[in-house]
């Protein structure tokens, strides 16, 4: 993959397994790529329109 842009690459895994399948996916598809990795199980998120003590997204 060649990423000549300037740009950043961001994988968010929404798996709740932090090692799971879908990590693996992302290590093999992003190889030799620098990214960071933003995890959806490291945060407390409620459902839309919902507003309760705790919630990490305003």
């Amino acid at each position: 993959m060649n990423n000549s842009k300037t740009g950043k690459i961001l994988f968010i895994n929404g798996s709740s397994r932090k090692d799971g399948n879908t990590a693996a996916l992302a290590k093999t598809l992003l190889e030799g790529q620098e990214y960071a990795t933003l995890m959806l199980t490291d945060y407390r998120i409620n459902s839309y329109g919902q507003t309760l003590e705790g919630d990490q997204f305003d």
